[in-house]
């Protein structure tokens, strides 16, 4: 039997970023459904124990390991480097590598988790600072760039979530890449238990009607919340009732602002019986929500691989998505595209879906989970056998 590939999963549950904690959570749960010989030996990479617990508790991977991230030698050991620096030109002694790889990185400031690694790959969500540079201020989009070139031009792999953000790789960093790239889009695994919710508690709690449609999304300002006001104005102008609720964190560092001005848009149209502000509510509530909304609404100007398509994918809801490419990619049933910046068109679906329910095309989403894990293990084969 051949052995077992080690592999080190850096994990955070990250404060302003849901994505990105939700995605090696998925990854893990994925991995959860291969045979056994299959699954490779996993270290949790943390700073904090307590996020070890967390991903422990809800993957319930067999014999999944901690590894805290700060890694060094023994002070001895340290001492006899800096003394024989100068002279050999090298460390005499060397943390010993003991995994095979570390995955998901994305920056410079990750190196010091990997010394204990044999191969490095690293994870770019996306290239939205190429398409909507206005949305960043020069620092962050010059650290940006900064951290991507640093990756394509000088680490060996990296992952994509996309074809359309290979297309963007290929475009910005093409020609001075060295990195070996591979496309792994991802899916979600849900515990079904938010299926035992009663939707009518969870609507009578929320203050939703009946038929409502659902925007589940922080409220950056890429994620376009402003269209779906915009699209609830114009019903309201025709006398067409529809009702939306937003869920997600209600921050943009980038601009602190932006919800307290969609909710002043709101106050000052008189939208309050056509929208509510639901916060950063429980997982298993925001999943049942979805589950029994008309659909789900997802207008953004750009993203990677959306968690909150696949979460209405997985549960075989029907989503009015922008017509980005990675959209396209990403949705093949159940779906309208929409106009990123056409209230019109979206205020025709609203008022359609509003009266009707949108046919369901229902798809085995397990297939999905499955060829994720099948994926990912293909990469880390072809890694670690070079």
């Amino acid at each position: 039997m051949a052995e077992k590939i080690k592999l080190g999963l850096f994990y955070q549950n990250y404060e302003n970023w849901a994505g990105g904690t939700y995605y090696v959570q998925n990854l893990l749960l994925a991995l959860c459904n291969l045979p056994a010989d299959l699954q490779p030996e996993v270290h949790i990479l943390s700073d904090k124990r307590a996020d070890f617990e967390e991903i422990k508790q809800l993957s319930n991977y067999p014999d999944l390991k901690y590894q805290n991230t700060v890694i060094t030698l023994p002070l001895w050991k340290r001492a006899v480097n800096k003394l024989f620096r100068p002279f050999i030109k090298r460390n005499f002694f060397e943390l010993r590598p003991v995994l095979d790889v570390v995955f998901p990185l994305q920056g410079a400031k990750f190196m010091y988790y990997t010394e204990l690694s044999k191969h490095r790959v690293f994870w770019i969500p996306d290239f939205q600072e190429e398409h909507l540079p206005h949305f960043f201020n020069e620092r962050e989009l010059a650290d940006r760039r900064d951290i991507r070139a640093w990756i394509c031009e000088r680490m060996p792999f990296l992952v994509l979530s996309s074809e359309a953000a290979k297309v963007d790789f290929q475009q910005f960093y093409g020609q001075k890449a060295i990195c070996k790239v591979f496309v792994l889009p991802f899916a979600v695994t849900h515990n079904q238990v938010y299926k035992n919710l009663n939707i009518n508690h969870l609507r009578d709690k929320f203050k939703l009607p009946e038929a409502y449609f659902f925007a589940p999304n922080q409220f950056w300002q890429h994620k376009n919340q402003q269209l779906i006001l915009d699209a609830l104005l114009l019903l309201k102008k025709e006398n067409i009732q529809a009702h939306v609720a937003f869920s997600g964190k209600e921050y943009d560092f980038r601009n602190p602002d932006y919800t307290q001005n969609l909710k002043k848009f709101v106050q000052e149209n008189g939208l309050e019986s056509y929208c509510s502000f639901l916060g950063f509510i429980d997982r298993n509530e925001q999943l049942q929500l979805l589950q029994h909304s008309r659909a789900v609404l997802q207008p953004s100007l750009f993203e990677g691989w959306s968690t909150v398509v696949e979460d209405a994918k997985s549960a075989n809801q029907y989503v009015l998505a922008s017509d980005l490419a990675v959209h396209k990619e990403q949705l093949t049933q159940n779906v309208a595209f929409i106009d990123p910046h056409d209230a019109q068109g979206l205020a025709n679906l609203l008022q359609k879906y509003i009266n009707e329910k949108p046919t369901i095309e229902i798809v085995d989403y397990q297939q999905n989970i499955s060829a994720f894990a099948q994926n990912f293990i293909q990469i880390l084969t072809q890694i670690t056998t070079k």
